[in-house]
């Protein structure tokens, strides 16, 4: 594909070959790949005493290595002596932060049409940003039903920039719409709505993160600040207190951080008569929250049998409103009655999978549990499960 794109070019070729190829050959400028041994496994090919001089020697000015470093310095060999040098001579440079990398990696993504690639807060242009961003998954599948490239290039972009810091001039976004009007925000980008809000995560320390919710028409978006209603009414008002509040590093906003030592209690837990009875923290929420609200949680927090429960609580999986649509392909899958092993991008819907499998798997437990006992689902409420979510808690501390 290289080759074919740059064989018009005057005065300039690019031949791609493996290191066998190239044997008793040269060329000015060598990009050497290592990227298929893997950190986990043997060096394989580069192992080899004989290939490895013959990589290693190709280039008459100049010659770039890519691999995986944990890799290349897993054994005592030329390649782990290769990667310390480049470090002393400061000629290593890890892709994700060099500033001109990432931007050739994303083009890549963009000309490649793997755009989807770069939507989570793993990806190379996220990993290292200032602000970390979480994606919903309806934002993954809005996003993905997109035509134009142009728009999802540019949405990335400002995903981007809002990653890094950048705050509108001029511009109002705060979201004038229900009462989750103090918590949304909404950033127009080429005639859609990015709909978004800060969050509070703990890892280290407490940081402020932005959640974006959807991406979609104006008109569409009174649905989506309705459907968050009841969770931003959930928080503590000290929770949204820190949310909002801002640190101004010149033009640019940092995120919020505090000690993990400080007391920030999410949400507050609601007595059958209106009135704040104590506090819950996120699990408990997300299993006793209302069914649509559990779903759109989904992608923030665990999905535990506790949730799949209370997600069938009142009705069949097949009257389940999911936000989410399934392909025959999907439903293929869904129904397949063995073990299933799911490889795909970001936004191609293994969440969707695996979320429609469990419940149907739960759904025929109740079942089977109602034909064998004539106990009704219903019996099981998510709140008798207290022992099951103490001792599971306290292995996930």
């Amino acid at each position: 594909m290289l080759g074919q794109k740059y064989d018009k070019h005057v005065g300039f070729d690019v031949k791609v070959k493996t290191i066998d190829g190239f044997q008793g050959g040269e060329q000015d400028v060598i990009i050497l790949s290592t990227v298929r041994t893997d950190c986990n496994t043997s060096p394989g090919f580069i192992s080899n005493n004989q290939r490895t001089n013959v990589a290693l020697t190709r280039a008459r000015h100049c010659l770039w290595i890519l691999g995986n470093e944990r890799a290349l310095v897993s054994q005592e060999n030329v390649w782990k002596t290769l990667v310390l040098d480049a470090k002393k001579r400061q000629c290593f440079f890890n892709a994700d932060e060099d500033k001109d990398l990432v931007k050739g990696i994303r083009d890549a993504k963009k000309e490649l049409d793997q755009l989807d690639d770069l939507l989570n807060a793993d990806s190379v242009i996220f990993r290292n940003s200032m602000w970390k961003v979480l994606f919903s998954d309806n934002f993954l599948k809005s996003f993905k039903r997109l035509r134009s490239e142009q728009k999802k290039k540019s949405i990335i972009g400002l995903l981007y920039k809002l990653s890094s810091g950048w705050t509108p001039k001029r511009i109002e976004v705060d979201l004038h719409c229900g009462s989750s009007s103090h918590m949304l925000k909404q950033f127009k980008v080429e005639g859609l709505f990015i709909v978004c809000s800060k969050d509070i995560i703990k890892e280290s320390r407490y940081t402020q993160v932005w959640k974006i919710w959807d991406i979609l028409p104006l008109e569409d978006i009174p649905k989506v600040a309705k459907s968050l209603d009841n969770i931003f009414a959930s928080y503590t008002d000290d929770f949204i207190k820190r949310c909002s509040e801002q640190c101004l590093e010149g033009k640019i906003e940092a995120p919020m951080t505090w000690e993990k030592t400080t007391d920030i209690i999410k949400f507050k837990n609601i007595d059958n008569l209106g009135n704040e009875a104590c506090y819950c923290d996120e699990r408990i929420y997300v299993e006793n929250s209302k069914v649509e609200e559990s779903f759109l949680l989904m992608k923030f927090y665990s999905l535990s049998p506790v949730v799949v429960s209370h997600l069938l609580s009142d009705r069949n999986i097949d009257e389940l409103d999911f936000p989410f649509e399934v392909s025959d392909e999907e439903r293929a899958i869904i129904n397949f009655s063995r073990s299933t092993f799911i490889l795909g991008r970001s936004g191609t819907g293994k969440t969707t999978i695996l979320t429609m499998k469990l419940c149907q798997k739960e759904n025929l437990h109740h079942m089977a549990l109602e034909a064998t006992y004539g106990i009704k689902s219903g019996a099981f409420p998510c709140l008798n499960h207290d022992k099951e979510h103490e001792e599971s808690s306290n292995g996930n501390d």
